[in-house]
């Protein structure tokens, strides 16, 4: 029998993706992530990290924002990501500095050698599209020795995301897809993961010219090169722009899923 989880698959080289992902790195460079965020929260709550033995992975760690915000109640902390300047503004954080153990490294979970790195207590997948397919799944689950947490957007709520999905084919799924798949390979493997929403509201203001950068980048990452799309996109911030900048309202979903190997 074919499970949905078979049909997870990405045939994208992911290799390439760095060079996108290191033009807009400075768009993640924000604080550490606080510790009433409903998905740290959640976190603290389930896997209790200790400071004396509690040993986190985090996967598509960007600029360590969130990893780091367990700094705290560590032993280690080792993090993955396919953008070398990301992974270098996460080795010169000073809550990494302070820290006895927490490194960050340039990676593709994609075709990266798990094999050798370990075990963890705490497996993060925040937000992330290094999970991409059954194969990254699998690989998730395959150095975890404890808790899991795999979190994604059900819907960015924002009038720019919905038309680069619709601009990009109907071959394309939803990024929410994620979730579903990886619900479903957890059942196949008998784990009965739970989920975990969080809504929200964002106003957010750029000047327009970082703004198209970002998107651009962005819907490159995802769908590929298209002039035709970066066109289009430019034509939208336009048209939300005063010229200079650029506002826009959004209520995105996210949700994170979490379950015990």
């Amino acid at each position: 029998m074919i499970r949905l989880s078979d049909l997870w698959t990405n045939d994208r080289d992911t290799s390439k993706d760095a060079e996108g992902w290191n033009a807009r790195a400075d768009t993640f460079s924000g604080p550490i992530v606080p510790s009433d965020d409903p998905f740290v929260r959640l976190i603290m709550d389930k896997a209790q990290p200790d400071r004396g033995s509690t040993e986190i992975l985090d996967i598509g760690c960007g600029t360590g924002r969130f990893s780091l915000a367990f700094a705290e109640v560590s032993k280690k902390i080792l993090g993955f990501d396919i953008s070398s300047v990301m992974v270098s503004t996460a080795n010169h954080r000073p809550e990494t500095g302070k820290h006895p153990d927490a490194k960050f490294v340039t990676g593709d979970w994609n075709s990266l050698d798990v094999s050798k790195i370990g075990m963890f207590d705490i497996t993060i997948a925040n937000m992330t599209p290094a999970i991409c397919s059954k194969l990254t799944m699998e690989k998730m689950v395959s150095v975890s020795r404890g808790w899991c947490f795999l979190s994604g957007y059900v819907s960015r709520g924002e009038k720019l995301w919905k038309e680069l999905h619709r601009l990009s084919g109907s071959g394309q799924g939803s990024e929410s897809d994620k979730l579903l798949y990886a619900m479903d390979y957890l059942w196949s493997r008998d784990m009965r993961p739970e989920i975990l929403y969080h809504s929200s509201h964002q106003n957010r203001t750029m000047p327009l010219d970082y703004a198209e950068k970002f998107f651009i980048e962005s819907s490159r990452v995802m769908y590929g090169d298209d002039e035709e799309r970066d066109r289009r996109i430019m034509d939208i911030l336009e048209s939300l722009s005063d010229g200079e900048t650029v506002t826009m309202d959004s209520e995105p979903v996210s949700a994170m899923l979490y379950w015990h190997v």
